[in-house]
This record gives C-alpha cells, structure tokens and sequence, in this order.
C-alpha cells in the first residue's frame, strides 16, 4: 500500500503491532502521537525507510528498545 501520510494521532493506542507497518511503501509521514503508546518492538519501523518524519509525542513510553530502530532511515527528522 503506498501510503504518504497516515495519522493515527488520538486513537486510544496503548501498543504497535510489530508487523502493522510491513506493508506500507513509501510513507513519508508517520503521527501516532498522542496515544497511550508504552512499547515500541524493535523492528516495526523496518519496511518504512523512506520515513522523513515520525511524530511519537504525548505517549507513555518508558523506553526505546535501541536506537537501531531508526537504522536505514536516513530522511527522518
């Protein structure tokens, strides 16, 4: 599916399936701010390299796995 924007802002999400994004090529941009978001799985950001903005504010992350999750996404701001 090739997707450019997709805001999931504001939807009451507490967790990101790992393969939820494995079929979107290309996205550009990326909001899943505002959420209840804890847990981000280490590989669900890997089939969307050509991400060049990613809004994750206002969540309930404690953590980032490893800052190998944005590994291959040289456009992201």
């Amino acid at each position: 599916m090739n997707v450019l924007y997709l805001n999931l802002a504001e939807n009451n999400l507490k967790e990101i399936q790992e393969d939820l994004f494995e079929d979107m090529r290309p996205s550009w941009y990326l909001g899943l701010n505002d959420n209840q978001i804890s847990n981000i799985p280490p590989s669900v950001f890997k089939k969307v390299s050509r991400l060049r903005r990613l809004f994750l504010h206002n969540n309930r992350l404690e953590h980032i796995p490893s800052l190998d999750l944005f590994n291959g996404m040289a456009g992201l701001t």
